[in-house]
């Protein structure tokens, strides 16, 4: 366990400086300075627009969570916390502007990974310096590629207090006034102050954090020598920095301490993002307590679009209490088909085809958490079809040609356990089919997904890391990974990475030659499943 060295220490207050300067920029394109101490010569203008002061530049695919954020007023930085949730400053956000989301070594070559859905802005915030400058913005689709560095939380935040050894990253300005490339520096803490800020910089190191570099993260490493398990996370998002002239960054900076933004965030996002924890930081860990960064600094081959190499992982957490694997899964998961009932018949349009809207309810409980649902379609004349989903909603918009066809969903958790619904008959322009195919064991099986006898055997290696960059530890709490160990995967994945289900010449556009495409699969991707006891709502 980490023991506690929080140590609040006193800043010199600060004053505002009655200056006039010419320099006019908007406060939300990168750092807003907050003035320094008093009798020490800076300007208090807002930074300009979007590296690290006296930092080193990232090798590629190296400290993969951190991203370049950009609005049409100007570009800030950010940190992927959790497959859908980006962390910022609440000033590079204003007004809940959407911004875009970019991964990348360069702002120039940075890829976008996902649209954005929104972003928040804190509605508390007003000015640097009092602590409520944090903010995020939410991803349409989850980015599952990409490890996650989560914020430390619960007993994970000892590890906070003077002296305690930080890295800052970001695409800020640098010594030189150049911006847009990802670089990091290492400093010491100076101060905790009384209204939640991180102090560094100081000791005239001339290293730091500087415009661009706003929203980013301050991480820092669980040490194991501290009761850690070596893995990292965010403490803090980068408010504001002194100048001694516009540009010139090389007094102290401020730091909001990260926690102070979780409530907002899962409140506004409906998504938990410690997945370690329960919402009053006591130890309750879920599927996604795991695969956290040990060496974010190491990159490698590959590059974001496809995947990237990038530093080990770590296991399942057990920093402030027993892993989740010391509290078996012995439950299958829950599963309610929302649409469509059984038997029933759908009139064709003018194509001779119908939408349907395929849609279910699972959930594990207390268990381990969802890995995925899986949609299995038989046609009466064609080949079998199946489509997965890792995140809720669990909701397919298809196109059926007519003819006869059985459905069924299977839900499998991460212990491997399965639900499913049986087959259900439906009809297009024609009646629903009388008999199912096949028995429901077999065409299960068909599906490529295990059975629970099968997941069983498996249940006691969740303590492996999977061999897939991070997606476990990438779903901070929806616990809706797959792994090669967990025997979970199925098919996983073919919704989310826009795969095209195999048989009955299912295809997801419609032909060049303008034909009917005999089936679509338009699969509606929306919020996270969320923990038990958190009390937020969701919303589409």
């Amino acid at each position: 366990m980490l023991f506690s060295r929080v140590r609040y220490a006193s800043y010199p207050p600060m004053r505002r400086l009655s200056f006039v300067c010419t320099l006019v920029l908007a406060p939300w394109t990168a750092m807003a300075a907050v003035p320094p101490a008093a009798d020490a010569p800076t300007l208090t203008v807002p930074l300009p627009t979007t590296q690290i002061y006296g930092g080193v530049e990232t090798e590629q695919c190296a400290w993969p969570s951190v991203v370049y954020l950009s609005t049409n007023d100007g570009a800030c930085t950010g940190t992927l916390i959790h497959p859908q949730i980006v962390l910022t400053a609440a000033h590079c956000v204003p007004d809940d502007v959407t911004a875009t989301v970019r991964f990348g070594e360069r702002s120039q070559t940075a890829v976008q990974l996902a649209d954005t859905e929104f972003c928040r802005a804190n509605p508390g915030f007003n000015d640097t310096g009092g602590g409520d400058d944090y903010g995020f913005c939410k991803l349409a689709t989850p980015v599952d590629n990409i490890p996650v560095t989560p914020i430390a939380y619960g007993c994970e935040e000892s590890i906070l207090g003077v002296g305690t050894h930080v890295t800052h990253v970001g695409y800020g300005n640098d010594e030189e006034g150049v911006s847009g490339r990802k670089k990091f520096v290492s400093l010491d803490v100076d101060a905790v102050t009384s209204n939640g800020e991180l102090i560094t910089g100081g000791g005239g190191s001339g290293e730091g954090i500087c415009s661009g570099d706003s929203g980013g993260p301050v991480m820092t490493r669980l040490s194991a020598s501290l009761g850690g398990d070596d893995t990292w996370r965010v403490v803090g998002i980068h408010s504001w920095a002194e100048m001694s002239s516009p540009g010139e960054c090389n007094g102290v900076a401020g730091s909001v301490i990260a926690s102070r933004a979780v409530g907002f965030i899962e409140q506004e996002s409906g998504i938990d993002i410690t997945p370690c924890f329960t919402a009053g930081g006591n130890w309750d860990p879920t599927w996604g307590c795991q695969e956290f960064p040990i060496d974010p600094a190491q990159g490698g081959d590959g590059s974001y679009n496809l995947m990237c190499e990038t530093g080990p992982l770590g296991g399942f957490s057990s920093v402030c209490g027993n892993p989740l694997t010391d509290y078996p899964d012995t439950d299958p998961p829950s599963l309610e088909v929302l649409s469509p009932q059984g038997n029933q018949e759908f009139e064709v349009d003018g194509g001779d085809q119908a939408e349907l809207h395929i849609e279910a309810n699972a959930d594990d409980g207390d268990g381990w958490g969802l890995a995925q649902v899986e949609l299995v379609i038989v046609p009466e004349d064609g080949e079998m079809a199946s489509e997965v989903l890792t995140f809720a909603p669990f909701r397919w918009n298809t196109v059926f040609p007519a003819g006869g066809y059985n459905l069924k969903l299977i839900a499998t958790d991460n212990a491997g356990l399965q639900t499913d619904s049986g087959w259900i008959a439906v009809g297009v322009g024609t009646k629903a089919p009388e008999n199912p195919p096949g028995g429901d064991t077999g065409a299960a099986d068909d599906t490529g997904a295990q059975d629970t006898g099968d997941s069983a055997g498996d249940a006691g290696d969740q303590g492996a890391t999977s061999n897939d960059d991070g997606d476990a530890s990438d779903e901070a709490d929806d616990d809706d990974e797959d792994s090669d160990d967990d025997g979970a995967d199925g098919s996983t994945g073919a919704a989310q990475d826009g795969a095209t289900p195999a048989g009955c010449g299912c295809r997801s556009t419609t032909p060049a030659d303008g034909g009917v495409a005999l089936l679509t699969f338009a699969a509606v991707v929306g919020l996270g499943r969320r923990r038990r006891a958190r009390g937020c709502t969701s919303s589409n």
